[in-house]
C-alpha cells in the first residue's frame, strides 16, 4: 500500500510543491500539505518549525523536523559535516566529513536525554535522532528549498548542499521501507580504455598482472577496446584469465577511435553504418579470441550526438558508459529527476550509465564527493583508467578496489551484468512491480508472486510505443505521457517460474550486414596505428602522453 506522509504547515508544503512531486515519483507515496490538528492518520510528517514547538508535544507517528523553514540560507564559510559511525545512517556516509557550505550558519539543535546525534558541524549536532515510546523523531538544523524550474533535484545532493536532502531521503526510505521501491545493491566495475589483443601488455597495461589483482581483489575488470585493433589477436594470454570469467569482461571503445566520432555524428542512417562497421569488426574478433564480448559502447572521449545513442538503439547495443551524461537533451519539464536513478533512461528508453574518470586514485577519489552521493543513490560505482594511468603501477587498481569495498558489502559485476540488473521492484500483495533502467534485464521472480507489471520512465524525444518481451512473449509496452513512464498490463506469472529474461523491443531495428557497408578510409587506420606506437613505446622511453 502506498504511505501517505503529512507535510506541516499546509503552507510549506505550497512553497515546495516541486520538490515534494519528485519524491513523489521516486519512492511511491504521497505528500499532504496539512495544520496542525487538520488529521494526524499519516504513515509520517514533515514538519517545518522555526521555534521547535514540535518537541514539546507527543508526535504519534515518526516525523522529521526541520528547524529552519527559510528555502535558502547564505552559503557563509564552508565547514564540515561529521557523520557518526552508528547504524542508523547509511553505510556509505558513516564515518565520513563531507562539506555543506554555511554550515556553521545551521541553527542550534537542544540535545535531550537519549538522543542520538547522527551528524555534527563545529561540533554542534546539525542531524539528530530522538527516540520515544510512541514515535521516532529525526531533527535536522539544515533548510531544505523548492526545485527551481529547470533545475534538478540532484542540484540539492552535491558537494556544499547536501545534508537536508540526505536527512529527507533516509526518512522517507524509512517510511516506505518493503512498500516501496528496492533499488539493486551496491555494483562496482573498474574500466582501463584502449588496450587491444596483439601482445600481451598494451602500454603500461599487462594482462599477467591485472589476473592477479583479479584473483587477489575480486573485483571485476573490464577492458575498452577499439574495434579497428581487431584486426590481430593473440590468444594465448587469455589462459591467464582461465577461470575469471565472472571477473573479466570486454566491451567496445568507438570504431576507430576517432576523437569526435560519436559527436560528430549528426546523422541516424550515419551512425547506423559507423557503428554496424564497429559490430562486424566485434564479431570477428570475438571468434578469434573466443571470449564473449559486450554489445557495450564507451565513446571516445566521452562525448557523444543524439543520433549515435538512436542508431545505437537501433542496432540492438544493450547500453552505453560515459562521464558526461545528455542532460541538456532532457525535456525541461522534466529536468527535476535527471541524474537521480541508477542510469538516465535517454531516446527510446537508452541507457546512459555514468562512469568517473580517475587519475589519483588516493587524492581524487577520496575527495570526490560526488562519488558518495552517487551510492547514496544506489547508482553502481563505475571507475575508469586509461592505460597511462598505470604509469606508476598498477597497485593502483587494487586501492580502487579497497577503496570501493570500504562502502559496505559490493557485488562486482560486468559492464553487461550492471546493465541486467539495473532494476527496481516493489511488492503489492501477489503483484511484483518491476521498474526497469536498462532495456534489457534478468530477474528470479520470488515464489508466492502471481502477475508482475513492469515499467520504465524515460525523460527524452517523443515516446514510441514499444514491444515488452518477457521470457519470449511479447506484451504491449506504451508510455503514459502524463506520467512519463512505459508500464505493461498485468502479465500472469507460471508457477515455478525462476529467474526472467526480460526486454524492451523498439520498433525499428536495422541488421548490421550487408545492409550498412562503410566507407573505407586510411586515415583512422592510420592514426589508430601510430597512437598504438606511442602508447607501446611510452613504458619505454618515459614519453610523456600529449
Amino acid at each position: 500500500m502506498k504511505k501517505t506522509i503529512g507535510v506541516f504547515p499546509r503552507s510549506e508544503f505550497m512553497v515546495r510543491e516541486r520538490l515534494f512531486k519528485a519524491l513523489e515519483q521516486i519512492f511511491y507515496v504521497n505528500f499532504v500539505g496539512c495544520d496542525t490538528g487538520e488529521r494526524e492518520d499519516f504513515d509520517g510528517g514533515i514538519i517545518f518549525d522555526n521555534q521547535e514547538d514540535w518537541r514539546d508535544r507527543t508526535i504519534n507517528m515518526p516525523a522529521i523536523i526541520f528547524t529552519d523553514s527559510r528555502l535558502s540560507l547564505d552559503k557563509g564559510s564552508v565547514s564540515l559535516i561529521d557523520f557518526g559511525r552508528n547504524s542508523h545512517i547509511d553505510k556509505c556516509l558513516q564515518g565520513r566529513s563531507l562539506t555543506e557550505c554555511g554550515g556553521a550558519l545551521f541553527k542550534k539543535i537542544s540535545i535531550n536525554d537519549g538522543d542520538i546525534i547522527l551528524a555534527a558541524c563545529c561540533g554542534q549536532p546539525v542531524w539528530i535522532l530522538s527516540p520515544s515510546a510512541n514515535s521516532t523523531t529525526y531533527v535536522i538544523a539544515a533548510p531544505i528549498g523548492e526545485v527551481l524550474e529547470g533545475e534538478q533535484l540532484r542540484a540539492q545532493l552535491v558537494k556544499g548542499k547536501f545534508l537536508a536532502l540526505v536527512a529527507l531521503v533516509h526518512f522517507i526510505r524509512e517510511i516506505t521501507g518493503n512498500s516501496g521501491w528496492q533499488e539493486p545493491p551496491l555494483r562496482a566495475n573498474i574500466m582501463i580504455d584502449d588496450p587491444n589483443f596483439h601482445a600481451s601488455s598494451y602500454g603500461y597495461f599487462h594482462f599477467y598482472k591485472v589476473a592477479k589483482i583479479i584473483e587477489k581483489n575480486k573485483c571485476c575488470i573490464s577492458i575498452a577496446t577499439v574495434p579497428v585493433d581487431g584486426w590481430l589477436a593473440r590468444k594465448y594470454f587469455f589462459k591467464f584469465l582461465k577461470g575469471k570469467n565472472a571477473y573479466f569482461s570486454i566491451l567496445m571503445h568507438g570504431n576507430d577511435h576517432l576523437k569526435r566520432e560519436f559527436r560528430e555524428c549528426l546523422s541516424i542512417k550515419g551512425g547506423e553504418r559507423m557503428l554496424a562497421q564497429a559490430l562486424r569488426r566485434i564479431e570477428r574478433l570475438e571468434k578469434k579470441i573466443g571470449f564473449h564480448i559486450e554489445r557495450i559502447q564507451i565513446p571516445p572521449h566521452e562525448t557523444y550526438s543524439k543520433e549515435s545513442i538512436i542508431a545505437m538503439l537501433h542496432l540492438k547495443y544493450e547500453g552505453l558508459y560515459s562521464a558526461r551524461l545528455p542532460l541538456k537533451d532532457c525535456i525541461p519539464e522534466e529536468m527535476l529527476l535527471a541524474d537521480w536513478y541508477c542510469a538516465e533512461l535517454t531516446y527510446g528508453c537508452f541507457p546512459v550509465i555514468s562512469r568517473r574518470y580517475i587519475n589519483n586514485v588516493l587524492r581524487s577519489i577520496t575527495e570526490e564527493e560526488d562519488m558518495i552521493f552517487n551510492i547514496f543513490l544506489r547508482k553502481p560505482i563505475v571507475l575508469c583508467f586509461h592505460q597511462r594511468d598505470l604509469k606508476s603501477g598498477l597497485n593502483i587498481l587494487s586501492q580502487a578496489a579497497d577503496l570501493t569495498n570500504s562502502f559496505g558489502p559490493v557485488k562486482w559485476l560486468s559492464a553487461e551484468g550492471i546493465l541486467r540488473s539495473n532494476y527496481a521492484i516493489r511488492y503489492e500483495d501477489r503483484r511484483l512491480h518491476i521498474r526497469m533502467y536498462s532495456r534489457k534485464v534478468f530477474l528470479t521472480i520470488p515464489q508466492g508472486v502471481k502477475e508482475v507489471i513492469v515499467e520504465a520512465p524515460f525523460f527524452y524525444g517523443d515516446a514510441v510505443a514499444q514491444i515488452l518481451s518477457y521470457n519470449g512473449k511479447g506484451y504491449a509496452f506504451k508510455p503514459s505521457l502524463s506520467q512519463r513512464i512505459y508500464i505493461s498490463n498485468p502479465i500472469p506469472v507460471e508457477s515455478k517460474e525462476g529467474e526472467v529474461d526480460i526486454s524492451m523491443i523498439y520498433p525499428i531495428s536495422v541488421d548490421i550486414d550487408p545492409a550498412l557497408p562503410a566507407r573505407w578510409q586510411l586515415w583512422p587506420i592510420t592514426r589508430r596505428l601510430l597512437a598504438e606506437i606511442r602508447d607501446r613505446l611510452m613504458p619505454i622511453i618515459n614519453l610523456p602522453f600529449r
